[in-house]
């Protein structure tokens, strides 16, 4: 039986592993841009790279720890992945913007 750490951990990989999957659409999408453009999206994409390290840094964390720290971690990497996926969608609407 899988314990709830394991479970949460899961749902947290599955989440990393879905925006890191959309993150890297958009940066695709970044360099088929125009050079211009790409000045203004390199600062985004570069937050974006930094707050993915950020988000997998926390969740190994999480992975190593405690049964009981694991909790206390819990929030902090949430809010964490929270933050990667609103500054992604920023970005989307950023590119948008740019791009026309």
């Amino acid at each position: 039986m899988e314990t709830k750490k394991e479970i949460y951990q899961q749902k947290m990989e599955a989440k990393l592993d879905q925006l890191n999957a959309q993150i890297d659409t958009y940066i695709a999408k970044f360099d088929e841009n125009k050079a211009d453009a790409k000045m203004e999206i390199q600062e985004t994409i570069d937050e974006l790279t930094n707050q993915q390290k950020s988000v997998e840094r926390k969740l190994n964390q999480m992975k190593s720890s405690g049964k009981d720290a694991w909790m206390e971690m819990r929030s902090g990497l949430d809010d964490a992945v929270d933050q990667l996926e609103n500054s992604y969608n920023q970005a989307v609407e950023k590119m948008s913007q740019v791009a026309q």
